[in-house]
């Protein structure tokens, strides 16, 4: 590297000086002395390095990302499973990024699968496989938590593999999830059906307290006019005729009337007792005498 040098956009380079750090050369058109100031090598990471010529001496700025390999976790339940996961950072502090820790992309890394093994070893395999976003959020802060000191934000954490390990136990899994839904679905059901009946029996509670309103209100109505024992004879009336009104409007239904039924007190109530007396009824055969 000569007197001159260019560092490009969104990368910086970590200048020591005799050994200890000097400063940092951001992006641009840059002098150095050729004897005092070196760049800070970084020949064991693996990523968010880029090199100048022949020298891994660029610290990548723009966000980077960190898979894990699939790892063996046990459950609480005893149970083995596969998972990994991805972790998306950014160096905001490049001096802490390289001083603080001996290989931040491998460390990272490490981080996030031990982070991963502990948050599922106090998980079922059955919460565990429900629980995706719930790990997530709890891998994204534990390992925030850390990369902090290290100069470093993680923007987020996605679990990206997540089953059990032997078939015998994702059979056996399966089978649960679809108990445990069908049981959920029963009570739901029975519930819904609890509810309805309840529902149809405070509209029918309503009805007839409405109904009874109305029919006391009738009556307030008649006892006015006709006094309350008439009023009475005339709600009853009243009651018997919509009885019959409605018997009658069935269509498979037949109304019989019986022979000389004298319906005339009914009528009479029906009427508010104006008619005191039913009229006489005439003589078979009678008239006015000859």
């Amino acid at each position: 590297m000569g007197l001159v040098y260019q560092v490009p956009q969104a990368t910086v380079m970590v200048f020591e000086r005799m050994g200890r750090f000097h400063r940092l050369a951001q992006s641009g058109l840059r002098f150095r002395l050729p004897v005092l100031d070196a760049p800070k090598c970084l020949d064991e990471w693996t990523s968010a390095v880029r090199r100048h010529g022949d020298l891994p001496v660029l610290v990548e700025l723009s966000e980077q990302q960190s898979d894990t390999q699939p790892r063996t976790i046990i459950t609480r339940d005893n149970v083995e499973m596969l998972a990994d996961a991805t972790v998306f950072w950014q160096i905001v502090d490049p001096v802490r990024a390289v001083y603080e820790v001996d290989n931040l992309p491998r460390s990272i890394a490490d981080l996030a699968v031990t982070t991963l093994r502990n948050l599922l070893g106090a998980l079922t395999l059955n919460d565990a496989l429900g629980a995706r976003g719930r790990i997530n959020e709890g891998l994204l802060a534990e390992i925030d938590a850390t990369c902090r000191k290290w100069g470093v934000r993680v923007n987020r954490v996605e679990v990206q593999e997540l089953r059990a390990a032997n078939p015998e136990a994702s059979g056996a899994m399966l089978q649960q999830m679809a108990s445990e839904r069908q049981r959920e679905a029963t009570v739901a059901r029975a519930e819904g059906e609890r509810r309805a009946r309840l529902l149809r029996a405070e509209g029918t509670a309503r009805g007839l307290e409405t109904l009874v309103e109305t029919d006391l209100a009738t009556y307030r109505r008649a006892a006015e006019v006709m006094g309350e024992a008439r009023a009475w004879r005339y709600l009853l009336a009243l009651k018997y005729l919509d009885t019959v009104e409605r018997i009658a409007d069935s269509p498979s239904t037949k109304l019989f009337l019986p022979g000389g039924a004298d319906l005339w007190p009914m009528l009479a109530g029906a009427l508010g007792g104006a008619l005191d007396e039913a009229p006489e009824k005439p003589e078979p055969g009678g008239g006015e005498g000859a």
